[in-house]
């Protein structure tokens, strides 16, 4: 005899259905999804990120210390490893959320941050500022989005 499952899912042997004398036990297991794949590891090979930029924009490499600059049209594209962007942003650096890299800030140059300070003074809600003299960051949670002003 063998046992086998109908289309309606009534239990037969050798389609002689099961009278209410019979007993039978089916269990059926279905085994649990995979896990999710673990998040990125953060991007801790600043120099390898810099290098795929660099390749990328056909350009070279400046070494700065606590960070690696590629330049652009005017303009630099500093990559840094997670350690040394929290260090520089501090409270307002953007969380990694278990991502590889981010853009984690816009940097602009500036002659006088002296009006721009003023303005912040009353910033809008939302709108979070650490101002001085030589250096402005401003962060916009709602954008995750971290402005720094230099004088230069």
């Amino acid at each position: 005899m063998a046992l086998r499952e109908s289309a309606e899912t009534a239990l037969t042997f050798d389609d002689a259905p099961l009278s209410d004398d019979d007993t039978a036990t089916v269990t059926t297991t279905t085994p649990p999804p995979p896990p999710p794949p673990p998040p990125p590891p953060p991007a801790e090979d600043a120099p390898a990120e810099a290098e795929r930029f660099a390749k990328l924009l056909d350009t070279y490499i400046q070494d700065n210390g606590d960070s690696l600059t590629v330049p652009i049209d005017g303009c630099d594209l500093t990559v840094m490893a997670p350690a040394a962007y929290q260090d520089r942003y501090g409270e307002f650096a953007s969380p990694m959320n278990g991502r590889q890299g981010i853009f984690g800030a816009i940097v602009f140059g500036s002659n006088e941050l002296g009006s721009l300070n003023e303005r912040l003074e009353d910033a809008p809600a939302g709108v979070e500022a650490e101002t001085d003299i030589i250096r402005t960051v401003v962060r916009i949670p709602g954008f995750d989005a971290v402005l720094e002003f230099i004088v230069g």
